[in-house]
């Protein structure tokens, strides 16, 4: 018998399960609403009210997990959003942000929450008190639950110190900059360029270090004579959690563009222009940027492994937290991509409806991974079984998708028709599409 990826982690048991939502409900009182509510005051009598849903993180898994309630619980569920941003980002589209790769997702939280028909508490997640059902969001502050979805995410860590780290959106403007103090001097010096992209060991998910070789290439070399882009990857084989298929055609593509990829390489640091790694070797580079080593968010009141994952069980349930599931990057599921997050939160979100006497034909949670991978003049579908190691690349993506881009970066079930919905040009700054769409 072939053992599936999450039955190798130990993560997978599976089958229905009761959470006691209902007992919950019917046992603990109000106790205080979230910020900016007025309607908790009738819920004197518990077990009549709706359950309260509060989703710790208003990220991809997070959203798509309120929208997912919405859809599955409808009224059984009063939902809330808690987060300690002003802004909702997709991840995959900060690389774009950066080098001038097409629209990123930024948009107000308070305007998705309200779309989304939840409401929205600010502050950030520090405790969880699973026997009392209540989440401390600072020292004097508590917001009570009856059932409660953690989609924190993961935290990021530098990894090759003095590097240009990229994490994420937070980092895109830093990267836009650097990169452009870097194509000056190279033109300077004579129009000779040395750039290197890091995937260190403990990177969950390195497909950004692909975009950023592949945009900063096609950047460079329309301004520059002399250019080496090179991916420094741990990985046996780029994006070797794709599966073979899918990652000898992101070979090909590198190849096609001229990025140079160095596999198995752990960086054990930077010195003088030179990245020295570990078992000897290196790799000349005038500039380097880093991806980061991921990290669990460690939170207090959940199980976790040493490295501050949350412990969860193949339906999403965090084991020995009754009443708490976690999704997405911050648990022990050993891939972190979006794709997988929202899988996650929609077989979550329909435990709990069912949980709620809400029947709900929705499957549980099947590891499928779909990724669009930019750069190079294309966006290539990728998409990978991880149940069975299959893999497949469907290509250069359609016309049609990308004429709607950046939501084709968006697999969420719920959460890709819902930012369709926005006016056009609504999502974010623009950065005109028209010499990337010939492929």
């Amino acid at each position: 018998m072939v053992q599936t990826l999450w039955q190798r982690r130990g993560i997978g048991e599976r089958g229905p399960r009761s959470f006691g939502i209902s007992e919950a409900r019917s046992r603990l009182a109000p106790d205080g609403p979230a910020a900016g509510s007025s309607d908790d005051a009738d819920m004197t009598h518990a077990s009549d009210r709706p359950a309260r849903v509060l989703i710790a993180g208003a990220g991809i898994a997070g959203v798509e997990a309120a929208l997912a309630l919405r859809a599955f619980a409808g009224e059984a569920a009063k939902v809330t959003l808690l987060d300690p941003g002003r802004r909702f980002r997709v991840p995959g589209t900060a690389t774009g942000r950066a080098l001038g790769w097409g629209v990123g997702i930024d948009l107000p939280l308070v305007d998705v929450a309200a779309r989304a028909g939840v409401r929205l508490a600010l502050g950030r997640l520090e405790r969880v008190d699973a026997a009392r059902r209540l989440v401390a969001v600072s020292a004097a502050r508590t917001l009570p639950y009856d059932a409660l979805i953690v989609a924190v995410g993961a935290r990021a860590e530098p990894s090759v110190a003095g590097a240009i780290p990229f994490r994420g959106h937070d980092d895109a403007v830093a990267l836009r900059a650097g990169i452009d103090d870097f194509e000056a001097a190279a033109a300077q010096a004579g129009g000779r360029a040395r750039l290197a992209v890091v995937v260190p060991a403990g990177c969950s998910w390195p497909l950004a270090a692909y975009e950023l070789a592949l945009m900063a290439q096609d950047r460079l070399s329309a301004e520059l004579s002399d250019v080496e882009v090179t991916v420094v990857t741990a990985e046996d084989t780029p994006l070797a959690v794709l599966g073979p298929e899918a990652s000898a055609a992101v070979e090909r593509t590198l190849g096609r563009v001229g990025v140079a990829v160095r596999t198995g390489a752990v960086v054990r640091g930077l010195n003088a222009g030179r990245l020295e790694l570990v078992g000897g070797g290196s790799v000349e580079a005038d500039r380097v940027v880093a991806l980061p080593i991921h990290r669990g968010p460690g939170l207090e009141g959940l199980p976790a492994d040493a490295h501050g994952f949350i412990r969860t069980a193949g339906d999403g349930s965090v084991l020995g937290a009754p009443g708490v599931w976690a999704v997405g990057d911050g648990t022990t599921f050993p891939v972190k991509q979006g794709s997988i997050a929202c899988a996650q939160a929609d077989a979550v979100a329909a435990g709990i409806a069912r949980e709620l006497g809400v029947e709900v034909d929705e499957p549980p949670f099947e590891p499928v991974l779909q990724a669009v991978m930019a750069g190079g003049g294309e966006a290539m579908l990728l998409r990978a079984d991880l149940r069975g190691g299959r893999s497949e690349s469907s290509g250069a993506a359609t016309p049609a998708a990308r004429g709607q881009w950046p939501v084709p970066k968006v697999t969420g079930r719920f959460l890709a028709p819902f930012l369709l919905g926005w006016p056009v040009g609504a999502l974010g700054a623009a950065t005109p599409l028209a010499p990337l769409l010939a492929v």
